[in-house]
């Protein structure tokens, strides 16, 4: 990012701790990492960010990360569209929550998350999925994720 897009990050990313504070939100929750971390997997602004690139982010994430982190990020994110942006937090990538929640009832603590996305979706259908988000991410920015 250059100067102008680092204190356009640095405005909305003070913003938002701000809400979270204000909101009576724990320290750990405050620190979390959620608008750093896509920030710099994408080296652009939050707010910039589409559907597309939201998808792949999670798919990447599902693939790298824990399921609790996938989790704090989910949640780290719609408190950030919802309370910094002012939008609604896409509702294709709800579907993250009820997994997470199917995830905790069942006790399936010992499975990567990415697994039970094969359940949900089955492999094949996870790897087009991962691919098209991938092309689509190509063709808006005009380099590979």
């Amino acid at each position: 990012m250059n100067s102008q897009q680092q204190a356009r990050f640095d405005q909305l990313h003070t913003t938002h701790l701000n809400h979270l504070t204000l909101q009576g939100k724990r320290p750990a929750t405050i620190d979390a990492r959620a608008v750093r971390r896509i920030t710099a997997f994408f080296d652009c602004l939050p707010d910039r960010l589409s559907l597309v690139d939201l998808k792949i982010y999670f798919v990447e994430l599902i693939a790298t990360h824990s399921w609790s982190a996938v989790k704090l990020d989910r949640n780290g994110l719609q408190f950030f569209y919802k309370f910094t942006l002012g939008k609604q937090y896409p509702d294709e990538l709800q579907i993250l929550y009820w997994l997470i929640i199917e995830r905790k009832n069942s006790g399936k603590f010992g499975r990567p998350l990415h697994d039970e996305l094969c359940d949900f979706y089955g492999r094949q259908e996870m790897i087009i999925f991962r691919e098209h988000c991938l092309l689509e991410y190509e063709k808006e920015w005009g380099r590979k994720g």
